[in-house]
């Protein structure tokens, strides 16, 4: 086998093994330089194939390799003036958003219309709801009363019984302890992490189930074939489920998620932008939108593009939200 292999090189003008190892060689050394520049500028690495030459058999082997990997990638927090960190973060690559719904989509609300095409720039967002451990450290440094848990207890659970006012109080003083820009997303922002590059009605395809999000389990979405008769009948801790492919959990149910727009009726005269939404056309801004649905709900309401809203001064046991910050 070794002959032949060697005769077919030949009839195809292979080059001379000696020529293949300077190759070799010199490709050795530029792999080297690459990686330690990128060790030395922060980038990780990872594991890939690559073929290299083997020089003794006078064959390509595969071979196991590093490649970087933007840094931004990886989960990251910042830390805090009074001690301890800031919820756990996560950039999102730039991309384009198709928001809203199309009138094929089973179970959409008029509000989701019309359809607009957006482009994002890139944003960190936390991996999860802001739990009770988190909204705690705001809690603990300013005073203020820690919300009720209704008896499902607290630590990784997201924080309920917050208002819209709460949650923006709570990113001011997270941009004040880590001299970051934290806010809460906008709906456009929060549709574009929640699809996670999906054009679906979920980020886990066109149906749901309840091994994938925390909703009212008694009911199947648009008859797609999920399992039902699993209600939780309360909330779970923030990462109790499977991510979606952005690496962020119970984006779909657990509970709905603050948003920083104005409630509108529709999408009617809303400007291709990334930012929130707020005042003029028609702008309700003593109501502000919630997205993502919640474990009391339908599976129908945890569709990324479903919307609904709540009063800026209510709370309740199945609204709390996540954060993003500016990069």
């Amino acid at each position: 086998k070794n002959t032949a292999r060697a005769d077919h090189g030949q009839a195809c003008g292979r080059q001379p093994r000696t020529e293949w190892f300077k190759y070799a060689v010199g490709l050795g050394v530029v792999l080297f330089t690459f990686l330690a520049l990128l060790a030395v500028s922060g980038w990780s690495l990872r594991p890939v194939q690559v073929m290299v030459w083997n020089n003794s058999q006078g064959i390509l082997n595969f071979v196991t390799a590093v490649v970087q990997t933007d840094p931004a990638s990886r989960p990251f927090h910042d830390l805090l003036l009074t001690g301890g960190h800031g919820p756990v973060m996560i950039a999102l690559p730039p991309g384009n958003l198709l928001m809203g719904s199309s009138d094929s989509e089973a179970e959409r609300f008029p509000s989701e219309a019309p359809q607009r095409k957006i482009q994002l720039e890139r944003f960190a967002v936390s991996i999860g709801e802001i739990s009770f451990d988190d909204y705690g450290r705001f809690v603990s440094a300013t005073g203020r009363r820690l919300p009720e848990d209704e008896g499902w207890g607290r630590g990784e659970r997201p924080v309920i019984h917050v208002s819209w006012h709460d949650a923006v109080n709570y990113t001011r003083w997270l941009s004040a302890q880590t001299g970051q820009r934290y806010r809460l997303p906008s709906e456009v922002e929060w549709e574009y992490l929640a699809r996670a590059g999906s054009t679906t009605p979920f980020s886990t395809g066109s149906c749901i189930h309840t091994d994938l999000a925390n909703y009212n389990g008694k009911f199947d979405y648009a008859r797609c074939g999920a399992r039902t008769g699993v209600q939780r009948g309360q909330t779970l801790p923030t990462s109790a489920l499977p991510a979606n492919p952005w690496g962020l959990y119970h984006v779909h149910g657990n509970v709905w998620e603050w948003v920083e727009d104005c409630w509108h009726t529709n999408y009617q005269q809303a400007v291709a932008s990334a930012a929130a939404w707020t005042q003029g056309q028609g702008g309700q801004c003593e109501r502000r939108v919630i997205r993502g649905g919640s474990w009391r709900f339908k599976p129908g309401y945890l569709r990324s593009a479903a919307r609904l809203w709540s009063e800026t001064d209510e709370s309740s046991q199945d609204i709390g939200f996540r954060v993003v910050r500016d990069l």
